[in-house]
């Protein structure tokens, strides 16, 4: 049984990597120029399902499914200087998602929850990744700090609207499928995994700011 749960867990990461990679490729290439006010492909694709490991699949995978999305996808997108800013922020989400493992529910107050935490996350990795903006492109002083913060406002917004929109839409039939539909994964996560996947978000936001230093000396 120990064995059986967790090929479970296994296969809803590989779902939810697969579709976050899908749908995050397609809508890069079919919306139009002009779509970053909203980025439905950047952030609110890949948060949705960062939120959804962290407290369904929950422990390491929190981390591995947002990471492993933006990985592969950027293998085909592309990215800059500023991609471990972005998968530490998503793996942040991730962790977000994973704090509300133990009251998944199929019901509107989880959904509320869920898409509360949702537009949480989005502060959170605004907040992060725009840091990674200043301290990679713009004057490290406290004039571009704000001038970045300031910049960056038009996005937070569209994160905002993408975020509010894309988890209800995506968590009402992921949370019924995962109630109704299959098995519920009731393994318990042991410290062990429980410390790893704070510890290794850390290191990861730590390789954020180390490696830049390391690269301008």
């Amino acid at each position: 049984m120990k064995i059986k749960l967790n090929t479970q867990r296994l296969a809803w990461a590989i779902v939810l990597i697969a579709l976050g990679v899908i749908i995050r490729i397609y809508l890069r290439i079919c919306l139009p120029p002009g779509n970053n006010f909203v980025m439905f492909d950047m952030f609110a694709v890949v948060a949705v399902f960062a939120l959804l490991a962290g407290c369904l699949v929950k422990g390491v995978y929190s981390l591995i499914v947002p990471i492993c999305i933006m990985c592969i996808s950027d293998l085909y997108l592309g990215n800059n200087s500023i991609l471990l800013f972005t998968w530490s922020g998503f793996a942040f989400v991730g962790l977000m998602g994973y704090t509300l493992k133990n009251r998944v529910n199929y019901s509107a107050k989880f959904i509320g929850t869920l898409t509360g935490m949702g537009i949480g996350s989005v502060l959170v990795y605004d907040f992060w990744t725009n840091l990674g903006w200043w301290y990679l492109f713009y004057p490290r002083t406290l004039d571009g700090l704000a001038l970045c913060y300031t910049m960056a406002l038009p996005f937070t917004v569209g994160h905002l609207i993408s975020t509010s929109v894309v988890v209800p839409l995506v968590s009402i039939p992921a949370l019924y499928i995962y109630k109704y539909g299959v098995p519920k994964i009731n393994i318990a996560i042991k410290p062990l995994e429980h410390y790893t996947t704070i510890c290794l978000t850390i290191v990861l936001a730590g390789l954020s700011v180390f490696i830049p230093v390391v690269s301008i000396m």
